[in-house]
């Protein structure tokens, strides 16, 4: 299973991307591709049986959320996206 990882405290303005900095456990069959410090990856839909057409994949994800010192109060969420649509169910 691959794991990539960032710890350090980010200020992400609305509609960024969080940035993964760290390749803790890459894939390193070409199923997950992630370009270093970005937030952005790639999931291969690669199968072992040539009759299916379509791989799946479980993503999990963690953090800790807070505003920024003396913002005001509101609402705060975050989203998995595919080419920039956030899924609503995320």
């Amino acid at each position: 299973m691959a794991e990539y990882v960032a710890n350090a405290v980010q200020t992400v303005a609305a509609g960024q991307n969080v940035l993964f900095t760290d390749d803790v456990d890459p894939c390193r069959r070409g199923y997950v591709w992630h370009r270093a410090g970005s937030g952005l990856f790639t999931l291969r839909g690669i199968v072992n049986n040539p009759s299916s057409c379509a791989a799946k994949y479980k993503v999990s994800f963690g953090a800790n959320v807070a505003l920024a010192t003396g913002a005001a109060i509101a609402p705060v969420s975050l989203a998995l996206a595919i080419d920039g649509e956030p899924i609503p169910t995320s």
